[in-house]
Parts: structure tokens; C-alpha cells; sequence
């Protein structure tokens, strides 16, 4: 089973894709002609990366400058 994702087209019409794009469609995206969403059209945010145990990563401690 193929992998896919949901795009918004100029047109407002949500159609659900292949991953990995064509490359026309490709293009479309980089010239944000077309426009990944979730399949209800909002918007889509990425979901944050998982680590090997399955459990979410956990952010980098902020760097400090150190005093000499």
C-alpha cells in the first residue's frame, strides 16, 4: 500500500495523493501552487519525531554561554 497524503489545490479542492509526488505536482507544492493539508482541508503540521523506543523525542537542552 502506497503511502499518501492530502493536498488543497488553487481551486480549493482537497484531493488525496501518492507520496511521493509527480513530479508536476512536486513542483506545484514547491511553487505553493498546492498546498499539503489534513483530510478535513485545515491546516497540516508535521508530527513530531519519535525516537527508537516510540516514545516522542525529547528537545535539546538550550545551549548556555559558558563564563570563563
Amino acid at each position: 500500500m502506497a503511502d499518501t497524503a492530502f493536498f488543497k489545490g488553487e481551486g480549493g479542492h482537497v484531493w488525496e495523493m501518492d507520496l511521493p509526488l509527480s513530479e508536476q505536482h512536486a513542483r506545484a507544492h514547491e511553487e505553493g501552487r498546492l498546498v499539503r493539508v489534513n483530510d478535513d482541508g485545515s491546516p497540516y503540521t508535521q508530527p513530531a519525531p519519535k525516537d527508537s523506543g516510540g516514545k516522542r523525542a525529547a528537545k535539546a537542552p538550550a545551549k548556555t554561554e559558558e563564563k570563563n
